[in-house]
Order: C-alpha cells, then structure tokens, then sequence
C-alpha cells in the first residue's frame, strides 16, 4: 500500500504512517512500566485498605448506606475480603445497588464476550492468511492485513468479517431486546412504582390558560392527585445560601474560639505551676479580644470585623428578608413560570399523560419528563421560554462542536510521539533520539501517548456537562444524556480518527464533506498504519486506569491531608460520609469508543482484540469492585445511558465496513470488495428496522404492562402477608444448609444465601447474551422469567429478601407536600454544631445563639479535649445531630 503522506491534506501532524515495522520493543516498552506502575498500585491498596475503610470500603459498614444494602463483609483485615468479592454476584448490585451499576457492568462482561469470540474467529484463521499474504511486511505487522498483496487472500477476510460483524449486531440487538424487559421489569416493581418519582410528570412550557386553572383535572385526567406550579427564585436561593454560609462560618469561628480559650486556659495552669505567671484569668474568657476570630470586609482591605458578632447580627436580617420573600412567593398573586410537576395517582395515570396529553400549540408542554427525583431537578432552568430553550440549546451544541474540533491540535501533537523514529529522522534537531537505547524509544514512544492523551482526555466531559447544564436543561438526567451523546462524538472523532490518521478534526471533517464517497479509501490508506498504537493502549487504559480505580491516591491523599484542616464536626462528618458515585454518561462514551476501536480492527489487525479483551477484563474488574464496596448511587438514569451506548456501538461495524471495502478495493480484490457493499447496505437497513421498532420500547413502557404490573403488586400483598407460595419456611438450622461455625458472621450466612438465591431462582447463563442465545431459543426472556431474578422469592434469609427493590418507601404529609418545591421556599436554617469543650463555652454559645440569631445548636456526638483537639464518635453516625439518611423519591 502507498505510505506516501499527502501534506496538502493531512499536513505535517500526519506522522502515524511509519514505514518502518511494528517492533515487541514499543510494546514490552509500554506494558513493563505500565505493569510495574499497575503492581505497585494494587500493592498500595492492598496494604492501606484496612486502615481507611471509609475509602475504600464503606458500603460495608456505612450508616448512610441502609443495612439491608450493605455489601456483607466475613473480615475488615488481610485479603479475607477477596472471598467475598468472588462469591457474590453481579445480581448483587442489582438489587442493593442500582439497575444502572448493574448494567454498566453488564456492559463490560458483553465487551469481553465481543472481544474474546472475535479473538477465537480471526487469530486461527486471520494471522496465518495475513502472515503469508505476501506483502514483506515484518515482526508485528506481517500479523496485519496490511501485509495482504494478493486479491485472491481477500475471501478469507471478508468471510470472517461477515460472520464477526454479524455476531456483534446479533449480540448488541440481543441485549437491547433484553434490556427493554429488564427495564419494565425493574420500572413495574413494587418498590419502584410506589415512589413518588414514578408518579410525577414534568411538563414544561404550559401556557398561562392552563397554569392559572384552579381544577387541573380537565387537562391531565381524573388521575391528578396534586401539583406544583414552579416560580423563579434567584434572589430567594441567594439569600438562602447566603445564610446557611453563614451559619456554616459561625460554626468554624465559635469552634476556633472555643479551641483559643483552652490554650488560654492551658498557659495560665503552665505559668502559675512554674514561675506565677502574668495571665490572669479573664484572658480565659469567650469574650476576650485576643480569642475571638476575626475578618475583614471587604476580603483583605476592608475593616476588621468580629466573626461571631457579625454573622450573629447578619442572620437575622437574612432571615426577615428570606420570610419575607417566600411569602411573597407563595401567595395566591405569585407570577409562576411555565414550569409544573403533576402528581398522579398511580404509575399507570402518570406514564399515560406522560406519553398522551398533547396541545395544539407544538412548543407547549414540551418537553416533558417522568421519573425525576427532586434533587435532579435543575431549577434555574425551568423558567426559561421555549424559544429562548432551543436558543440555548442550539448555542450549547455549536459549543461542543468547536471544542471537538479545536482539541485536535493539542491530540494531534500528542500523537506525532508514537512515530517518534520518524520524527528523528526528519528533523536535525531531534536526530539525538537515534542515539537512545531501544527500551528507551520504545518507552517513550509507547507508554507517553497514551498516558498523555487519556490526561488530555479526561478534561472533556466535565466541561460538556456543565455546557449542557447552562443549555437549558432542566433535569440532571437530561444533562447527563447529553454528556454522553457529544462526549462519545468527541471521543470518536479525536481518540480514534485524529490520533488515528493524525489530521486535525477541521481537516478530517473537510476532507469528508469534500470527496464522501472516498471515505472507504481515506480509512483504508490510514487505519493499518496506526493498528499498533492500540495494541498498547488498551492493556496501558486496562492496567494503568484500573488500578488507579482501586487505589484512588488522590482521593486519598486528600482525606489525610483535609482530615488535619478541618475543625469542626460537621466537616469531619462530611468527610467520613462522603462517597463517590459514577456519572454514566462520562464513563460509556470512554469504553464505547474503545470497543468501537477493537471492532473497527478486527479484521485488519486481530491482535488488537486480545488486548482489548485483556483491558476489558481489568475494567470489569475493578469496577465491580467500586459497585461492590465504595460507590453510591449519585444520579439514576433508568438504563438510557446504557441503550445509547449499545446504538453508539454500531459505529465500529459501519467504520470496520467502509475500511474493508476500501483495502478490498485497492487490491483489486472485486469479489470481496462487492460482498462488503452488500453487507454494508445490508447493516443500515438491518438497524434502521431494528430501531423503528425497538426504540419507541426503549423510550416509553406500554401501558398494558403497568396496568398488569399494578394488578400483580396488589395481588403481591397478599402473597407476602400469607408467606407467598414460594416462601422458604426452613430456619437457619435446616439441613439443606451447611452448619457454620460461631465464630462466622451473619455477613458470612448473607453471602451463603445470595449464592443459594442466584443459583436458585435463574440460571447464571442469563447473564451471558452468547451463551443464552445457543442454549435457550427464548431471545427476548419475558418478564415471569426476569422478575424473579430481580426479586428472589426463595431466599431463606429475610434480611436479603429486603432490598431497595424490594423495600417500599413511606413518605409522610410534609415530605410530599415539599417534595417538588423549590428547596429555597423549605428548608431551614442549618443547625448550629459543635463540640462540647471543658471550658463548657458550647453551652454559652447554645444560648447566645439562640437569643441573637435564633439558631439551634448542638454539641453532642462531638467534643474538643483539654488541648483543643477534635474528637467525635465515628462508629455511630446515628449520634450525629445532623444524621439524615436521604430520602429515596
């Protein structure tokens, strides 16, 4: 093939072209440092784990994660741990973490299965045909296609191409199929459709003749059980924020004051036992100069003020001005926006507004939304008018498409490292790198890009979703789906395509819309050049970032560090409460693109899927140990993320489909060249069908499946009130269950009885799309058949049959009547905390903070010691004034 680069249209970022042979030196040069890196991490967290346990496994024993959902634990100590980690099942996270960590790690076991199928079709049969293709090519890249000279070698190609390719399209058509039953089975659950969420629609943009209707029952149905209409609070939430800061300092300076009169009490008892000393006893005193804490205002130039006497008087006028607002915004004469959430009566009312109720205006009650929690809404963004919405939309997306762009300058310079021989002997000034050993080059060139470019990577998507936040969306979810949308478009085009081809995005994109129909020929002359780049990357991204994963020094890191800064009990609360969640729509878009990565060369370079299935394992693995003992659940998105990714992944069989008719073309090969055509053709047609008919079930659940599940959940109380049908009646002591000793704990029989139940209620093949296509002709597993795998009705042990899917939340009067207000119009000042000192000066400030700024203050579950050092009862979260576990709407 012609190596010649074209700088006209590539220009001198196109160094990817080596014309050199691949070298096992820039792979051993990538994988010992990585490997090595990869050990130490794991070794780090091997040792440390014991001693924080509130990094690195909190949901084993984390009060503000629900017993019945703690991840059981036989041992806090040694590697006694990893038996636990083994035994329990993905279903696991399922049912006591969240259907969509589930299903991210069902996406990783699907990559795998892709990965290790494609490698069992193409090395037996691919790398002998490439190795004798003729070509010349040596080490590495005779393994390749680009080693294929003769047309005649092509047949081989392509039919494994057709058969992979169509195995990948059967699986992800597979999971989509099962992901629509698994969705409605875990939307129709008792426990799911009991929340308040399931029962509430968002609709946006309502015109004033509806919004100022005293009777809603008209417009949404006789279902409508209660609304609330949506006002613009900017200044209220200002004020309100500006008092719970406030509130939040005043804690911070009566402790520092509190910890200053103890030193002072500490110097006087030091003086008068030594020499007599010269303090008196006043300088002990809360309201001595010298203790209280002051600043300035403005910050650094302006007059110093005291801390405690000025936020004391500031709050109560905050507090006049919040009350004043909030009735001013809560009366009869209140201007609302276009904003109402509409409570129905039951799921089936609210999924059928949801998906019936029009207008004859197109712009009005749109969008809307089902399924939002309250702490997802974004608030800001629901006053604003529709045309001022798609503005902002349509400016956020114009946005992204110029970071995409753009970014492929630093991306391009990144990728010009891998040639780094051809830069050596085409520039003077770099010549000196001729002169490094080879594990060197091969160092330089192999583990530096990767690592530089995932870097650069990693900074992407936060700036996508706060772009898609001030868009205009209205619900964390929303903004979330965007996130994943436009970040896989940019992973795509500069992960792949720029680092690929080394043409900046403006030039891939010109050169496309220019000469389309050249497409197959552009990727064919570029693709097989850069195939050894990823041979790399994939181990590099599985080792390097799942390690990290499991280590989290940063994180880490700034527990210890922040842990010696912070003075009062609340921060160290937060500290020891705070647990990380995944925000779905950054992570899909960065394993998509590689799995597109693996597919696109499957068949040109099949090394590439060994490596990829290596990567995808450690992935797995290390995230299933994330859901398992350090993650929360941060934001819910209901399986949409997953669904997309599975529609993204189709990128690589059509990008694997152009390349291939582009090499086949320029070998003259027309037999296979013409097949791949067909099959082309073949592919579009295959998923625009697939998506006309499968779509509208992936974005909506049929009514008649809710109006069934309601039936079913009504008919379940009974079952459960009388034992049920299925109800195991054996005790602990049956002889079906193997006796434990009195030293194994009850975590120990949890995990027992989870094998029992998953063993038990579902064949584990379920999990394993290819294995349940050959073994079970049932493609589309109905929901008798999915509910019990995700209610286990046959566990003998009652504290697993209870779950956050099997647990049904109560709310009281005030939860609900508050739920979908504007958390500015409800909440109250926080509470005053802090810890109780020997001087006893937490009592005088419960008093003066009362009588100045009516404020509630609290110091128990906390206490300073004789030299002002914190102390609190971190086994007991409970004891905390502030404890509140969240409330699952």
């Amino acid at each position: 093939m012609d190596t010649h680069i074209d700088a006209a249209h590539n220009g001198p970022l196109n160094v990817l072209q080596k014309t050199g042979p691949a070298s096992l030196n820039t792979i051993v040069g990538a994988l010992v440092p990585a490997t090595l890196v990869a050990a130490a991490y794991v070794c780090g967290f091997l040792t440390i784990r014991g001693t924080f346990r509130s990094q690195y496994a909190p949901r084993t024993f984390s009060q503000i994660i629900p017993e019945k959902d703690r991840t059981p634990s036989t041992s806090t100590s040694g590697s006694k741990w990893f038996k636990d980690y083994r035994q329990l099942d993905d279903t696991f996270v399922l049912r006591h973490h969240s259907f969509d960590a589930f299903l991210f790690l069902r996406f990783f076991r699907m990559l795998v299965l892709i990965s290790v199928v494609g490698a069992v079709l193409t090395w037996p049969t691919l790398l002998p045909l490439n190795a004798n293709g003729g070509g010349g090519a040596t080490e590495l890249d005779r393994l390749a296609f680009n080693n294929i000279v003769d047309p005649k070698y092509c047949w081989g190609t392509v039919v494994i191409a057709v058969i992979f390719l169509t195995f990948v399209i059967l699986i992800v058509n597979r999971e989509r199929l099962f992901i629509i039953n698994m969705k409605q089975t875990y939307i129709t659950t008792k426990a799911s459709a009991e929340r308040l969420s399931a029962r509430v629609v968002l609709f946006l943009s309502v015109p004033p003749e509806i919004m100022n209707r005293d009777d809603f029952g008209g417009v949404f149905g006789e279902g409508i059980r209660r609304t609330w209409k949506v006002s613009k609070l900017n200044d209220l939430k200002k004020l309100v924020d500006d008092r719970n800061q406030k509130v939040y300092d005043l804690e911070s300076a009566e402790t520092t004051l509190a910890q200053n009169v103890l030193k002072q009490q500490n110097k006087i008892q030091s003086n008068g036992q030594t020499n007599g000393g010269s303090l008196e006893r006043g300088d002990a005193s809360v309201d001595h100069p010298q203790n209280r804490p002051v600043h300035r205002q403005p910050v650094l130039v302006g007059k110093k003020l005291d801390s405690i006497d000025h936020i004391l008087s500031a709050v109560p006028d905050l507090t006049q001005k919040i009350d004043h607002l909030r009735e001013k915004y809560t009366s009869d004469s209140a201007r609302h926006t276009g904003a109402l959430f509409v409570e129905f009566k039951d799921q089936v009312e609210a999924y059928r507004a949801f998906q019936q109720i029009q207008h004859h205006d197109p712009l009005s009650l749109q969008p809307r939304f089902i399924g939002v929690s309250p702490s997802n809404v974004k608030w800001s963004s629901l006053a604003l008018d529709p045309a001022l919405r798609i503005t902002y939309s349509y400016t956020a997306i114009a946005l992204i498409i110029a970071i995409t762009i753009f970014w492929s300058i630093p991306v391009g310079l990144v990728a010009t490292i891998t040639n780094i021989e051809y830069l050596a002997n085409n520039f003077k000034w770099l010549s000196w790198i001729n002169r490094l050993p080879d594990w060197l080059v091969g160092l330089i060139s192999g583990y530096l890009p990767p690592t530089a470019l995932s870097f650069l990577v990693s900074m992407v998507p936060y700036w996508f979703r706060d772009i898609a936040e001030l868009s205009g969306e209205p619900t964390a979810q929303a903004a979330e789906e965007m996130t994943q949308r436009w970040f896989f478009v940019f992973q795509f085009l500069q992960v792949f395509l720029v680092t690929t081809l080394s043409s900046g995005a403006a030039t891939i994109v010109r050169r496309v819309g220019e000469e389309p129909s050249k497409i197959p020929t552009f990727l064919a002359n570029n693709l097989p050049k850069s195939a050894n780049f990823y041979l790399t990357y994939f181990t590099l991204q599985g080792l390097s970032t799942s390690a990290s994963l499991l280590i989290k020094y940063s994180d880490t890191f700034q527990y210890v560090f922040y842990k010696k800064l912070t003075n009062t009990p609340r921060q160290r609360y937060e500290q020891e409460t705070k647990m990380k969640g995944l925000f779905y729509g950054y992570q899909y878009p960065k394993f998509t693109n590689l799995a597109v990565i693996a597919i696109v060369y499957s068949c040109i370079a099949p090394l590439v899927l060994g490596f990829a299935a290596i990567g995808f394992t450690l992935f797995y693995a290390a995230y299933r140990y994330l859901m398992l003992y350090t993650n929360n659940v941060k934001l819910e998105m209901r399986g949409s993320c997953h669904t997309r990714a599975l529609q993204q992944l189709l990128t690589g069989v059509y990008v694997s489909e152009l390349c291939l008719i582009g090499l086949f073309g320029a070998r003259g090969a027309k037999g296979p060249s013409t097949i791949m055509i067909i099959f082309f053709v073949l592919t579009i047609l295959h998923h625009y069908t697939v998506n006309k008919y499968l779509s509208p079930l992936e974005e909506r659940v049929p009514l008649d499946i809710l109006q069934a599940a309601e039936a079913r959940n009504h008919e379940s109380n009974d079952d459960n009130n009388n034992g049920g049908p299925e109800a195991n009646t054996t005790g602990e002591g049956d002889a079906e269950e193997p006796l434990l000793s009195s030293t194994e704990s009850r975590d120990a029989r949890l995990i027992h009885h989870q094998n029992l139940s998953v063993s038990q209620s579902l064949p584990p093949r379920l999990l394993d799309p290819l294995k349940s296509i050959l073994e079970n002709y049932s493609i589309l597993p109905s929901i008798a058949v999915l509910r019990p795998y995700i209610l286990p009705s046959n566990a003998s042990n009652v504290d697993l049959r209870e779950s956050s899917l099997t647990t049904v939340t109560k709310y009281t009067d005030a939860q609900i009547k508050n739920a979908y207000l504007h958390p500015a119009l409800t909440s109250k000042p926080p509470l005053v905390w802090l810890a109780k000192d020997p001087a006893g000066v937490s009592e005088e400030f419960k008093r003066r903070n009362k009588e100045r700024a009516d404020l509630e203050t609290s110091d128990e579950a906390a206490e300073l010691d004789e030299q002002g050092n914190l102390h609190w009862d971190e086994s007991d979260l409970s004891k905390a004034p502030i404890f509140k576990l969240p409330t699952r709407y």
